[in-house]
């Protein structure tokens, strides 16, 4: 691996790796950037570009699928809200007095309430299964890169990224990404340089 390919892949973890830090979570991006930059690099330098497209699909798939399930969530969250308001009888200036209490938990037993509640578990899930594809290919190219790079790191680091996927939804998942990238950062700086 040449050296301005491992200093690529290095410093873009270490960026993804620091985006939980409040304040600098832009760096985040600019580390997904560095990173799938490094990995076309090395697809190059290895004459495979399968390697490249895994790593962007684990990227994109996650980032696509977020987009739309924000949008149609938000347009549904919106209706579902003008339904609550227009029972309830509330409207420009107007609160909610006790019997309005009283409507809304009635309202959230009767279809609407049902319909609102499969809703939300259809986005987690939705959100769980983009997390789960993200952790598969991620773990394909761990498992790549431990076998051309020889350092068993990156296969640790892939079984936490496919774990992480199938853990998020109880939130675990994410801790275990996270571990991950801390794993991809250690290797890639510890590896030789050519």
């Amino acid at each position: 691996m040449k050296s301005n390919t491992k200093m690529m892949l290095a410093v873009g973890s270490l960026l993804i790796l620091l985006a939980v830090v409040p304040g600098v979570r832009w760096v985040g991006i600019v580390g997904v950037v560095l990173f799938l930059i490094g990995m076309y690099q090395l697809s190059q330098e290895k004459s495979d570009a399968t390697l490249f497209n895994e790593a962007l699909w684990a990227f994109l798939i996650p980032i696509i699928g977020g987009v739309l399930l924000s949008v149609i969530g938000g347009v549904l969250g919106i209706a579902w809200m003008g339904t609550v308001w227009g029972t309830l009888g509330m409207g420009m200036g107007r609160g909610m007095g006790p019997r309005g209490i009283d409507t809304l938990f009635s309202l959230l037993s009767t279809g609407s309430g049902i319909v609102f509640v499969l809703l939300v578990i259809l986005f987690l899930l939705a959100g769980w299964a983009l997390a789960v594809v993200y952790g598969v290919r991620m773990q394909k190219v761990s498992l790549f890169l431990e076998s051309h790079a020889g350092n068993a790191s990156f296969k640790t680091a892939g079984v936490l990224f496919f774990w992480g996927g199938w853990l998020a939804i109880i939130g675990v998942g994410i801790l275990l990404a996270w571990i991950g990238w801390l794993l991809y950062t250690i290797a890639f700086f510890s590896l030789p340089g050519e």
